[in-house]
């Protein structure tokens, strides 16, 4: 490997963790101010360029923040995207905009308890986009999965799917360094943050509604599918990071 991709690969690393803490410390701030709450924080949004060393970036990140009352465990859910997009003169490409927005939502109940595991989900959230923004910069792949279905009320579509989108190739690398930053910082094996996080990709956090997705799809293939799709990180790991533990 040429030395300029490791340390690529080393600066996501440290943008992860800039970003993480910067993103956890105004949470912080905000649960020891008592303002985590709907009248203070829905609507609320910032956005500022990424800096590494010192050095702006061509990457902004967006945070939005809202507080919702439907019950959470844990008590919030952090999603993120890249997106990347074009400002055009005819064919001509006049600037490519890079853009990760972390959206958050939070549950009443969030308290200065679950800083920590925020902490953690949000390096592993960070870490995963910022893997498909140095996979854009270099052109790799195009996703096959379907983003309706992902959002789809059916829940089979759903299912079918989410499975689809967990073996993409577009996604395994960015979901592999997002579970090796996490494992690094929790000092717990990369195995069982993968197997925690694909069941609860394919089965959700909430009991009722894992329920209801077995007898959908069946509970000898929700099974036989979650542990195939275990087993395909597995090797891939592997494949790729022999020594990873």
């Amino acid at each position: 490997m040429k030395i300029y991709k490791i340390a690529f690969r080393n600066a996501l690393d440290v943008i992860t963790n800039t970003l993480a803490k910067e993103i956890s410390s105004k949470v912080r701030r905000l649960e020891e101010q008592g303002k985590i709450t709907k009248e203070y924080l829905n609507g609320y949004s910032s956005k500022e360029n990424l800096n590494y060393d010192g050095i702006k970036t061509n990457l902004a990140y967006i945070i939005k923040i809202e507080v919702i009352d439907a019950y959470m465990n844990p008590p919030y859910l952090i999603e993120a995207e890249y997106i990347r997009s074009e400002r055009k003169f005819g064919d001509i490409v006049l600037e490519v905009i890079r853009e990760i927005t972390v959206s958050i939502k939070f549950s009443p109940s969030f308290d200065y308890n679950s800083y920590n595991d925020f902490y953690m989900n949000a390096v592993n959230v960070i870490r995963h986009e910022l893997q498909h923004y140095a996979d854009d910069l270099n052109d790799i792949l195009i996703p096959q999965y379907s983003i309706e279905g992902l959002r789809s009320k059916d829940i089979k579509i759903k299912f079918e799917s989410m499975v689809q989108y967990l073996i993409d190739q577009t996604e395994q690398i960015p979901f592999i360094k997002g579970f090796m930053l996490q494992s690094k910082k929790r000092n717990v094996p990369i195995n069982d943050n993968i197997t925690q996080f694909i069941h609860e990709q394919l089965f959700s956090s909430k009991k009722i509604e894992e329920e209801k997705i077995r007898k959908t799809v069946g509970e000898t293939m929700a099974e036989h599918v979650e542990r195939q799709i275990v087993d395909i990180y597995l090797k891939r790991i592997k494949e790729i990071f022999p020594n990873a533990k």
